[in-house]
């Protein structure tokens, strides 16, 4: 705004009104003349602002710049103060520092001695962990024979048990002959039994026929009397032939009844024989069978045992071989462990030969 306000000044002053030349209006020129003289005052007072206004900013220059030496004094103070106490510090460390060098050549002894230990001590535990491997091999070994002849006896019981099968359908196929024969002769005991139904039907039309026989006779002993012993003659021959051939007849009957009741009996005696045997038979490869099936259930439980006993020994061997694997990576890693705080780090030896710097510079010399 000071630099606007002069610039129109300067216009002011530097081009004057068109109406100033015209020497008949004096009162234009007295104008001209006021409005320089305020013009001049405004100027100075801007002059008088902008003096006024340097000296506050240079008075803030050098308020800020004492505050700061002032600051840089102190920093100055503060820096040297923490000189001196990194120095006495440094001394004072120089000798925990050698004292912790002193510590650590006896720790390296003390794990040099340890190192040989766990060596011999790694030794033996590998020593055992082979013998412990070369046992679990002859364990395993042994279950592996074991299982391999536990399936070969189960192999041969089953053979032979596939053989008493066989027998079992050969015997049932002879049961199933035989009790076909047995419904053929039942079929023949059907058809005698037909016959013998034919006989009876035969027995009594001959009863009938000798009851018309009788009624006759009768009628002609009521007819007559004279022909009476001629008549009786012959129906008596008549019914005694009648009679003869019927007897005749079941006599034959009869006998080939009983000859078929013989043949049944023999055949049925014979078949109760068979029947009886293969009973028999059936009934001692049962009981063989059940032998064979308790033999077997004996020998695969024994051999189940067996199986989990060394089954058993097994794992119990693999766990006593990761137990010694165990041991032996965790002495490997105290081994390491130790070394590792054995061994001097750079920061370490700096520190070892950084004391006698510190001794040669101290407090005093630097005052020197």
């Amino acid at each position: 705004m000071p630099d606007e306000k002069k610039e129109d000044l300067n216009d002011e002053f530097i081009s004057p009104e068109d109406g100033s030349d015209d020497p008949k209006n004096p009162l234009g020129e007295d104008d001209q003349v006021d409005k320089k003289i305020l013009a001049a005052k405004e100027a100075a007072a801007t002059v008088a602002e902008a003096s006024e206004i340097i000296k506050s900013q240079e008075e803030a220059y050098a308020n800020r710049r004492a505050e700061e030496e002032n600051r840089w004094e102190e920093q100055e103070k503060k820096r040297l103060e923490s000189e001196e106490q990194a120095n006495k510090r440094l001394e004072a460390l120089a000798s925990t520092v050698l004292d912790a060098a002193e510590v650590a050549n006896r720790s390296a002894s003390a794990v040099t001695n340890s190192h040989r230990s766990l060596t011999m001590g790694a030794k033996s535990l590998i020593s055992a962990a082979s013998n412990g491997n070369v046992r679990s091999t002859i364990v395993i070994s042994l279950c592996v024979a074991l299982l391999i002849g536990t399936a070969g006896l189960f192999s041969l019981v089953m053979y032979q048990m596939n053989k008493k099968i066989e027998q079992m359908d050969l015997m049932i196929v002879n049961l199933g002959t035989r009790s076909a024969e047995v419904k053929n002769s039942l079929t023949t005991v059907e058809d005698l039994t037909k016959n013998i139904n034919d006989i009876n039907k035969n027995f009594d039309q001959l009863k009938k026929v000798n009851t018309t026989l009788s009624a006759s006779v009768e009628a002609l002993t009521a007819g007559s009397e004279k022909s009476k012993e001629e008549q009786v003659k012959l129906l008596t021959d008549q019914a005694t032939n009648l009679n003869k051939e019927s007897m005749k007849t079941v006599e034959k009957m009869v006998a080939s009844v009983k000859e078929l009741e013989k043949s049944l009996d023999g055949k049925i005696k014979a078949q109760e024989k068979s029947i009886n045997e293969q009973r028999k038979t059936t009934a001692s490869l049962a009981k063989e069978l059940k032998n064979f099936e308790k033999k077997i259930s004996k020998n695969l439980k024994s051999a189940l045992d067996k199986t989990e006993r060394l089954n058993l020994t097994a794992l119990e061997l693999a766990k006593v071989k990761r137990e010694i694997e165990a041991l032996i990576i965790l002495q490997e890693k105290q081994y390491l462990d130790a070394l590792k705080a054995a061994e001097p780090r750079q920061k370490d030896n700096q520190m070892i030969k950084y004391p006698a710097k510190v001794s040669s510079l101290s407090p005093k010399e630097k005052k020197k």
